[in-house]
């Protein structure tokens, strides 16, 4: 039989799976899926769609003026999916724009978006998955008055309300996600039978957060898990109404609420101040996710025992309020893989001696982020690289202090054979970053990102530290040097016979070579299309970006926003 020439296709199921780990925070690659085609188009939209109102809120590249109108146009598509019975229910409106010709009120049977979006609904489910009080606090201040034509906070308030109430009736089956705090833990716990599907909840007001309260939202809790059972994710604290900071709250009754819970899968502490110190009495054993980002909390006494709780858990996201954090998942590395090579006096502690059948494992983490004081940081960074080598395929380190770095001194366990397969990004940032020696880029050879963020006028260069070994890395895809990192063309030379699949590069504020010089030794590269570089150190900025406009036509120099590296 001769071999199928077909070309293989990527199952609707699988392009849905990779496409959802896009979320909201990579909205720009979102939007540019919408246009790919018809199937993609539907695959994407409801996840747009799952925080709207945030969405519009946090997009710096909507003008603020122009925001009210885009809320405006989200909350017709969301009166376009209530039943005409349910429209009933809200209060009448007015526009004042007069200018708007394309208003429709939707109260009216006859609307034609409605009739326009009703199979397109019926195909998707609806947009709003999700529900959060801060997304529709955000449209009180700036949508609801000019679509509702009320004066005073109060007014729209009440239309708030009335929105919630109705959404909930309508959608609730729908929501996976609600805000909930202790007031609105009474007043919504008839909802209970209909958020069939609801699977995180967000506490809010937690700085004024009470007893009683508390006892109210664990109730609230375990009534819907006796119900439904779906309930697996909880955040504690964030932002609770719009123009509000973050709270923090120091109430150590709160850890009842994870307890709370049969079973957790993802925990984010956000603004609960007793995080850290609480962690010991916190359920780990069936945790993925775990965000500890608070930078006050102290260290329980443990200190890092509860890690070698943690049996599932893929991505931590952690201030490092002590040294040795990570020291006993690094033994425990050391006891399993590393025990011939144990050498006393070259890592902190004896090796962990593990008695059969004791549950103690190392934590599958996949991706790790991790900031703190300088000390604290690098001696986790030190010991997280070597216990977590078997799994890690994201590191992201940030230094919240300056520090001054006399040479680096990161060493990743060596002299032993540190190895780090899955290693596919690597990001530091801050002063955290000097410490870093290119003679470890040997460890991660499947690199595939690479950023080095340096603050200061002061050189980035170290004696005895060349950065040529980023050469070896011939998987890279992404490097960004960002700082006053010294160039050599030995180093610009070898970028295009070296790192071959190169799509972008930022040396926007390293020094030591020209414009011209780089771009004659990548201009022809076959991926790269992004080069960073600071126009206002090249002299006639304008003619040399045209000329190189001419010359290599599928690469645009200049400034690298934040949200090219999401493409």
């Amino acid at each position: 039989m001769s071999p199928s020439h077909e070309q293989p296709t990527l199952l609707v199921e699988c392009i849905e799976n990779i496409i959802s780990f896009l979320r909201s925070n990579h909205v720009p690659t979102l939007c540019s899926l919408l246009l790919v085609n018809k199937t993609f188009f539907k695959i994407t939209v409801p996840i747009l769609y799952q925080s709207p109102f945030v969405l519009v809120r946090n997009e710096k590249r909507f003008d603020e003026d122009g925001k009210p109108d885009r809320l405006i146009l989200l909350l017709r598509l969301f009166f376009s999916e209530l039943d005409p019975s349910l429209l009933a229910e809200l209060p009448s409106y007015s526009i004042e724009d007069d200018d708007d010709q394309d208003v429709i009120e939707p109260r009216k049977d006859q609307d034609p978006l409605l009739q326009q979006r009703k199979s397109f609904i019926a195909e998707s489910g609806g947009y709003f998955y999700h529900y959060r009080r801060h997304d529709h606090d955000f449209i009180a201040e700036r949508a609801i008055p000019r679509l509702f034509g009320t004066v005073t906070k109060a007014q729209s308030q009440a239309v708030l309300a009335q929105l919630d109430k109705v959404f909930l009736k309508h959608c609730g089956s729908r929501v996976q996600s609600l805000c909930l705090a202790s007031v609105r833990a009474t007043q919504l716990r008839g909802c209970i039978p209909i958020l069939t599907c609801l699977r995180r909840l967000e506490i809010h007001d937690v700085i004024n957060m009470t007893t009683s309260g508390v006892d109210a939202l664990v109730e609230w809790i375990k009534l819907h898990d006796d119900i439904h059972g779906t309930l697996r994710e909880l955040r504690m604290g964030g932002v609770a109404e719009y123009g509000r900071s973050s709270e923090e709250g120091d109430m150590k009754d709160l850890v009842r609420l994870p307890q709370a819970f049969k079973t957790l899968v993802a925990l984010d502490t956000s603004s609960w101040s007793e995080g850290w110190s609480m962690i010991d009495q916190t359920p780990l054993e069936s945790l993925e996710r775990l965000i500890m980002d608070y930078g006050e909390g102290q260290a329980p006494e443990s200190k890092v025992d509860f890690l070698l709780r943690c049996r599932s858990l893929r991505i931590l996201d952690l201030f490092v309020p002590e040294q040795d954090i990570f020291q006993g998942v690094v033994r425990l590395f050391r006891s399993l893989h590393q025990p011939a090579f144990y050498q006393p006096g070259v890592t902190s502690g004896e090796p962990l001696k593990v008695t059969p059948g004791e549950q103690v494992c190392i934590p599958p983490i996949e991706r790790l982020y991790i900031s703190g004081d300088h000390l604290n940081l690098r001696n986790a960074l030190e010991d997280a690289a070597v216990g977590l080598s078997k799994s890690l395929r994201v590191l992201k380190g940030t230094s919240l202090a300056r520090q001054d770095v006399v040479k680096p001194s990161l060493t990743w366990g060596q002299p032993f054979e540190t190895h780090m397969p899955f290693l596919s990004e690597l990001q530091l940032q801050g002063d955290i970053t000097l410490e870093f020696h290119f003679s470890l880029l040997r460890c991660c050879p499947n690199l595939m990102s690479l950023k080095l963020l340096v603050n200061g006028l002061e050189s980035c260069g170290q004696v005895d530290n060349p950065i040529e070994e980023i050469l070896s890395l011939r998987k890279l895809q992404i490097l960004q040097l960002h700082g006053r990192w010294p160039l050599s063309m030995t180093f610009i030379n070898g970028i295009a016979p070296n790192l071959t699949g190169l799509k972008m590069l930022d040396l926007a504020r390293c020094f030591g070579v020209s414009l011209h010089q780089v771009m004659k030794a990548i201009h022809n590269m076959e991926y790269l299309w992004r080069l960073g570089w600071d126009n206002e150190d090249v002299d006639d900025a304008e003619e040399a970006i045209e000329y190189w406009r001419t010359h290599a036509p599928m690469i645009r120099i200049g400034p690298i926003q934040w949200e090219e590296f999401l493409m």
